[in-house]
C-alpha cells in the first residue's frame, strides 16, 4: 500500500514508504472489487511489488476492511522509526484495526535489522495507547506458517543446514492456541491481552459474516447449444476411433464422463476447450491435454 503522497511510477520506491496491508472482505465480491485493485497494482508495478494506492482503497471502503499488519505494516514501522505520535494517529485513521506480533518475535523479525535500541515493548504500549484513543482495535498475531512445534523444529534444523544462522533465532512460527499466544504477551495487563488475543479478533470476524459466495451457476457458463454441438462432436470422434458398431463399454464411458461434467456445471467450459484446441491444431500448434481431461475417453 502506498501514500498518494510519494510519486508510485518512479524507478525505486523510498523503503519507509512502501507498505503491506490486510483486506478483509466484509462482504461478497460482487463487484470483482479484487480484481479492479489487483488492475490498478499492476498499473503501478515497481520492482516485481504490486502498489495499491490508498486512495484507491478509499474508493472501496464499504467492501474490505483494511489492517495494517505488524511487521511491515505503515503504523509499526511508523512507530518503531521514531515518527511522531501525532503523525502516527493521522495514519492509523485510515486502518480499520492493527496487528500486534509478540515483541519477543519482532526482535527477529525486524528490529535487528532496523538497529532500534528503545524496548520493543514501550513501543508497543505506545501503540496501543494511540490506538485506544482513537478507538481501533489491536489485534494480536504470530504469523503461522506451520501447525505446530514439530514442524518449526524440522524447519530450524534445515536452516542450520544451510548456514543461516541458529535455530532459535527464528521465531516460532508455528500455530498458537489462545491461551499459548496469550502468555506471549505477558508483560501487558490482562485486560489488553484479552482485549487483543480473544475480543478484538471476534470484533473483526463479525463484521465479516456476509462473504457468502453466489450460487455456483453464476461462476460457469452455460450455453445448451454449444454443449449439444460437443455431444454431437464426441460421437463423430467416437465412431472414427472405434468404429460405427463401438462397444457399451465406450458409449457407459462417454455419457458417464459427460453426466460428470455436466453435473459440475463444467460442460460448456469442456465444450469451449474442445473449439480452442481443434482451432490450434488447424493453425498447426502442438496441443497437449493435462490434468483431469487427460484421463478422459471424450478429451
Amino acid at each position: 500500500v502506498l501514500d498518494d503522497s510519494v510519486p508510485p511510477k518512479q524507478d525505486v520506491l523510498p523503503e519507509y514508504y512502501d507498505y503491506s496491508a490486510v483486506l478483509l472482505l466484509k462482504k461478497w465480491d460482487e463487484e470483482n472489487v479484487i480484481y479492479r485493485l489487483l488492475s490498478e497494482a499492476n498499473a503501478y508495478r515497481n520492482n516485481e511489488i504490486l502498489v495499491v494506492l490508498k486512495s484507491e482503497l478509499e474508493k472501496y471502503r464499504d467492501n474490505f476492511l483494511i489492517g495494517s499488519p505488524d511487521d511491515n505494516g505503515e503504523i509499526w514501522l511508523s512507530l518503531a522509526f521514531g515518527e511522531d505520535v501525532d503523525i502516527i494517529a493521522k495514519k492509523m485513521s485510515f486502518y480499520d484495526y492493527v496487528e500486534l506480533m509478540p515483541a519477543d518475535y519482532l526482535k527477529h523479525w525486524i528490529i535487528e535489522e532496523a538497529g532500534m535500541c528503545e524496548d520493543i515493548q514501550v513501543k508497543q504500549k505506545r501503540l496501543l495507547a494511540i490506538a485506544k484513543q482513537l478507538g481501533k482495535p489491536v489485534i494480536a498475531t504470530n504469523h503461522p506458517t506451520l501447525l505446530n512445534y514439530a514442524d518449526f523444529e524440522a524447519r530450524a534444523q534445515l536452516v542450520n543446514c544451510y548456514h543461516r544462522g541458529k535455530a532459535d533465532a527464528y521465531y516460532p512460527c508455528f500455530l498458537l492456541k489462545c491461551n499459548d499466544l496469550k502468555k506471549q504477551f505477558s508483560y501487558l495487563d490482562e485486560k489488553c491481552i484479552q482485549a487483543i488475543v480473544m475480543d478484538n479478533p471476534k470484533r473483526i470476524a463479525e463484521q465479516c459474516t456476509n462473504v457468502q459466495p453466489p450460487e455456483r451457476r453464476k461462476h460457469f457458463p452455460h450455453n445448451i447449444e454449444i454443449e449439444q454441438e460437443l455431444v454431437l462432436h464426441i460421437t463423430d470422434a467416437a465412431k472414427k476411433i472405434y468404429g460405427n458398431a463401438y462397444s457399451e463399454e465406450i458409449k457407459n464411458r462417454i455419457q458417464a464422463e459427460l453426466h460428470m461434467l455436466k453435473a459440475q456445471e463444467e460442460l460448456t467450459v469442456f465444450a469451449a476447450m474442445v473449439k480452442i484446441c481443434d482451432y490450434s491444431k488447424e493453425q498447426g500448434y502442438q496441443v497437449q491435454v493435462r490434468g483431469m481431461l487427460g484421463n478422459l475417453v471424450i478429451a
